[in-house]
């Protein structure tokens, strides 16, 4: 969890996705200079002389936390998101439930599904024209 968080904190101050194991010199260098917290909080995760990586408790203690209070964000909460579906949106969903239900238990015919798109209409060559039904 602490090496996903030194990835995105490095993504987020750098811009983009970190695509090695860990950021290099020159990316604190060049990505990073503005940041010199940010840099010693991923210093600490990717760069322990013991090669162990810190704890979350031991992150929060960095200089660049310590005017946050976890305790106020522990207690929000949120809210709830009710969803609800259309008539012909569920009539679809319904649709394609039975036919992936038919098509798994093998009794799928074209003919009859639902989903079925209609015939296009037959072309016939008179002379220099072309004609359709």
């Amino acid at each position: 969890d602490v090496v996903c968080f030194g990835h995105l904190l490095f993504e987020m101050c750098a811009g983009y996705e970190l695509t090695s194991p860990q950021p290099t010199p020159g990316h604190y260098q060049l990505d990073l200079e503005r940041y010199p917290q940010v840099v010693d909080v991923l210093q600490m995760i990717f760069e322990s002389p013991d090669g162990r990586y810190p704890t979350v408790e031991e992150l929060v203690l960095c200089d660049i936390f310590r005017n946050i209070d976890l305790r106020e964000l522990r207690g929000t909460c949120v809210p709830s998101f009710k969803h609800g579906l259309s008539s012909s949106t569920l009539s679809l969903l319904n649709a394609v439930r039975r036919r992936q239900g038919a098509i798994l238990s093998g009794s799928y015919s074209e003919g009859s599904s639902p989903c079925t798109p209609p015939s296009t209409p037959r072309e016939r060559k008179t002379g220099n024209y072309h004609h359709y039904d």
